[in-house]
């Protein structure tokens, strides 16, 4: 393929994948999503569009919350700073988000963000226009850089922990082609630096407890971890405990409490530990296979790491006691 035809290719495989994350399987994509391999392979059948629609909807808008805010701010929360940094991102090269449903830091808007500008390198080629040709990839490396690498990682890997086989592949999909497309913008991986806050040392003070455990947990900037519903509703069934309802952080409390009710708050804390474990594996497996990402997951897989440590620490404090 000649380099417009990748370009342009590469512009509607975002896009596609964009509106995957934000509508989910519609009529309009059902063909597209037929044509490709992977996509095809994991598509229910018969397709069932009100189905696949509540799929969509208890994925990303019950569970794994799709914006790089909820990964990448301390508050875990949407909106903020984060979302503000997004918004300037896009300023830089003309791109306005459709915002009228989600926030403008949803993967779904970065998505269509990076579909632009590699449709807009594609224009570039077409007429021979080499200045705009590498102002275009320069965006495209900078917007990698500064957002969509530094969260895709986690979002990848909250999502495969869900057990829905489309969206696992969609996620696999986004993840090999972002980070091939950095492959090729990037003569030299970048440095990212420690773009995650520093976590607060949780087990210094005394005052510690339970639900501050639980929101340490499923902060992912703070963890390196992310915990949906789904996931903390898992690890109860497991261990034949009530977990309530509520949000994330809600039912992991309750988890916990109903955990040291029934003396099996080990049994809760050793399963931490080994989904703590399975991230850290994670991470390092993306770092491995895409190199020029390492840079990224590395941040992550210490945040981990560290998750990993404090659990350990408490499983010892409860042995001891």
């Amino acid at each position: 393929m000649k380099p417009a035809e990748i370009a342009q290719a590469r512009s509607r495989s975002y896009q596609l994948i964009s509106r995957l994350f934000l509508q989910g399987v519609t009529p309009e994509t059902l063909p597209v999503i037929q044509a490709a391999p992977e996509l095809a392979a994991v598509l229910p059948d018969p397709v069932d569009f009100d189905e696949l629609a509540a799929v969509h909807y208890q994925l990303l808008g019950m569970n794994v919350f799709p914006y790089e805010s909820i990964f990448l701010d301390d508050s875990g929360l949407l909106g903020g700073r984060v979302t503000d940094g997004v918004i300037r991102g896009y300023q830089r090269f003309g791109f306005a988000a459709d915002t009228a449903v989600d926030s403008a830091d949803h993967i779904g808007h970065e998505l269509a963000a990076l579909a632009a500008l590699c449709q807009a390198e594609a224009e570039a080629r077409e007429s021979n226009l080499t200045p705009l040709i590498a102002s275009r990839q320069d965006w495209q490396r900078e917007f990698l850089e500064e957002h969509l690498l530094r969260w895709l990682p986690p979002f990848v890997l909250a999502l495969r922990q869900q057990g829905d086989d489309f969206f696992t592949a969609v996620a696999n999909l986004i993840l090999e082609l972002a980070a091939h497309h950095y492959n090729e913008l990037a003569e030299t991986p970048a440095d990212p630096g420690a773009f995650l806050p520093p976590a607060p040392d949780i087990l210094a003070d005394e005052k510690t407890s339970l639900k501050d455990i639980a929101r340490y947990l499923v902060t992912p900037a703070y963890s390196g971890l992310y915990f949906s519903r789904d996931d903390v509703s898992r690890l109860a069934r497991r261990l034949e405990l009530p977990r309530g309802f509520g949000d994330r952080q809600q039912m992991l409390v309750n988890l916990l409490r109903t955990a040291v009710q029934y003396d099996q708050l080990t049994a809760v804390i050793t399963g931490l530990v080994a989904l703590t474990d399975w991230w850290q594996g994670a991470y390092w497996r993306i770092g491995v296979d895409y190199p020029k990402m390492a840079g990224f997951t590395a941040v992550w897989q210490e945040k981990a790491a560290q998750s990993g440590q404090i659990l350990a620490q408490m499983q010892d404090v409860i042995r001891d006691a």
